[in-house]
């Protein structure tokens, strides 16, 4: 009878070969989930440790739920729908992942007939909805894709061609789409801060503080260290930001990536979140509410504009910011960038006119000047 190989081997032609510790855990995670999944109403810990091998080889208790409860965090930070129950008539814990979550839906084209999938498995799959895009909608998909790729950052491209694959599987793409124009996206140079993009990023999925130097805006020449607990990241204006709360000014700020240096996330306590976000803080609430003329350090100023026009940009423009008592046309806006601010103003050619304060009034004229001036100069 042949020996049993140690843990971390495996008994290939006769010899013993050590796995990579990388396959062995990857093997365990496989397990773990296929495990989960066969159980519609869960499974405990203590049967786990008989259906996951990698649970087994006569390891103590301790270590084995040590290394279950890093698995479950690992893979639910991956995104694995791992649920914990717990009844009033079982006193031991139970967990389980539902199918419905873990799965994509079935795909089909609208356009196409409807056809039920090759091969359903008899347990899991049949309780998935079936999900029908219009040729056009799959062709945007797709050309968000590719927009998304161009960026640049090999760890995003290869998020979105997995994301691809999975969103295609189903569907037998007409040449229409196979044969898309792939358009071109300019990101000004936010590309070259792939490295503090990943960092962020690892921050945001571990609930870890990051510090970096941070150079403000109309101080290029200028940094300050800042550490912060980050939120979430947006994309606005043509810039990648991170919404976090900073700890030294006690409040919620936004700080553009390209101005951020020697990020580095707090490497403590690997597993442990150092901070959790706030239930009241919504990301696309925060990002959407945000103009350009809000982004900035320091304190806001109250500046009024008045609407003289009635174009159509001018009446939509007209709906920012807060009414004013007895002035049906004017509007008070909260400002930290005075310059973008002046350059929103001078886009209605005259129908917006600055109220207050004075010092708004006079950068409104002097950025005309300034202007009229550079196109004199031009036409001369």
């Amino acid at each position: 009878m042949r020996k049993a190989s140690p843990a971390g081997k495996k008994d290939i032609g006769g010899r013993s070969t050590r796995l990579n510790p990388s396959s062995v855990k990857l093997q365990r995670w496989i397990d773990l989930v296929a495990a989960l999944l066969s159980h519609r109403y869960g499974v405990t810990a203590e049967q786990l440790r008989t259906q996951v091998p990698g649970y087994g080889g006569g390891a103590a208790k301790a270590s084995i739920d040590r290394s279950f409860e890093r698995d479950k965090d690992e893979l639910r930070a991956f995104g694995i729908p791992i649920e914990e129950l717990k009844s009033d008539t079982d006193d031991e814990h139970r967990y389980s992942i539902d199918a419905r979550e873990m799965y994509l839906p079935f795909l089909t084209l609208a356009s196409a007939p409807r056809t039920t999938p090759r091969s359903v498995p008899k347990a899991g799959y049949r309780s998935l909805p079936t999900l029908a895009f219009e040729p056009d909608e799959m062709t945007a998909v797709l050309r968000g894709c590719d927009l998304a790729r161009s960026l640049g950052d090999p760890a995003l491209n290869a998020d979105i061609d997995s994301a691809v694959r999975k969103l295609t599987f189903d569907l037998v793409l007409a040449p229409a789409l196979a044969d898309r124009e792939r358009p071109a996206l300019r990101m000004d140079g936010e590309s070259q801060h792939a490295d503090a993009l990943r960092a962020i990023g690892e921050a945001l999925l571990r609930r870890k503080r990051v510090t970096f130097s941070y150079r403000t805006i109309g101080r290029d020449d200028a940094s300050a260290s800042r550490t912060v607990e980050p939120y979430g990241l947006f994309f606005q204006q043509g810039h990648w930001y991170l919404a976090a709360h900073d700890i030294e000014k006690s409040g919620v700020r936004n700080f553009r990536v390209s101005r951020m240096l020697d990020v580095v996330a707090n490497s403590t306590r690997h597993q442990t979140p150092d901070f959790k976000v706030p239930a009241t803080f919504h990301l696309t609430e925060h990002a959407t509410s945000r103009e350009p003329w809000e982004i900035g350090e320091g304190d806001a100023e109250e500046m009024i504009l008045e609407f003289r026009g009635d174009g159509g940009a001018t009446r939509a423009a007209e709906k920012l910011g807060v009414a004013i008592s007895g002035q049906p046309r004017q509007r008070a806006f909260q400002v930290r960038r005075r310059d973008a601010f002046v350059r929103w103003a001078l886009s209605f050619a005259g129908e917006v006119a600055p109220i207050s304060p004075p010092s708004l009034v006079d950068e409104y004229r002097a950025t005309i000047e300034r202007t009229v001036a550079l196109y004199a100069g031009a036409a001369s």
